[in-house]
């Protein structure tokens, strides 16, 4: 209409997922009356960042630690998103596994999260680093580390604004990604003159984006598995018992690095630019 958002516009909602994955997975709809299409806007970002730190915050874990903690996925169009209208899925990973009789064998979040990083990159004078990571799929972990020295920019904003920049490029090269918002605990740290952070012991935000190729290039039927978030994330649903029993790791890699992952020179590029500008 023109005018100003009507307060059913601003609502977003939480949907219990009809096929879920997991225990707990839903769908966060941001300003789900106004029918948004499925992409990552600069506002979508900043309100996921403000989902994932603020509800992880206040008591909502079973633990006192973060192991708990849920997640946020997003699946761009050409990145197996099911539906065009914009939607993020809650995710609850530790839920994915059986527990272990070992407490400290228990496995919380998604493998990638414990992929050992290629190479890193400093932006805002260190308050962001931007890794790339050691995995099937080239990806580029986004996580905010200090204080922004724009004074009129905070750390949070200056992460999102950085996220929407990186988000942006791939939509201007039609360059389908799959995102995960990852919650983290704030935890003291230096900067590189060696003095100490002041942080505030909350819930930092950790984001891993995923360039990646478009869907239709791998036949989800033959692999016997899709290629969203998850998947590319270590967490795999296959379509049935039998592909369960013959499919093991190694060609689950071989399936990503073929028809999923893009040349680690174009994701390079695409840091680098991030990195400059």
């Amino acid at each position: 209409s023109g005018g100003p958002a009507t307060e059913e516009e601003e609502q977003h909602r939480i949907l219990v997922n009809v096929s879920p994955l997991m225990y707990g997975h839903g769908l966060l709809i941001p300003w789900g009356a106004s029918c948004l299409p499925q992409r990552l806007s600069s506002r979508a970002i900043a309100l996921a960042l403000h989902v994932l730190t603020t509800r992880n915050d206040c008591g909502t874990s079973a633990r006192d630690d973060d192991a708990g903690w849920f997640r946020l996925g997003f699946n761009s169009l050409g990145a197996f998103s099911s539906v065009n209208h914009l939607h993020l899925h809650l995710l609850f990973p530790h839920e994915a596994y059986p527990p272990s009789e070992e407490e400290e064998e228990r496995r919380f979040g998604f493998p990638v999260e414990r992929a050992g990083r290629r190479w890193r990159r400093e932006i805002g004078d260190g308050a962001v680093w931007i890794d790339l990571l050691e995995w099937m799929v080239p990806c580029v972990s986004l996580q905010m580390v200090g204080r922004c020295n724009d004074n009129d920019v905070t750390s949070e904003d200056f992460l999102q604004k950085t996220v929407a920049r990186f988000i942006q490029t791939l939509e201007e090269r039609e360059i389908p990604h799959n995102v995960l918002f990852i919650p983290e605990r704030k935890r003291q740290r230096r900067d590189r003159k060696g003095r100490e952070r002041d942080d505030d012991g909350g819930v930092s935000s950790r984001i891993i984006i995923i360039p990646r190729q478009p869907q239709h290039h791998f036949d989800s039927e033959a692999a016997g598995f899709n290629a969203a978030l998850g998947e590319i994330c270590g967490m795999v649903v296959m379509k049935s018992s039998r592909r369960f029993e013959e499919c093991d790791e190694e060609d689950i890699v071989d399936w990503m690095t073929r028809f999923v992952a893009l040349e680690e020179e174009v994701v390079l590029e695409l840091v680098e630019a991030l990195a400059v500008s």
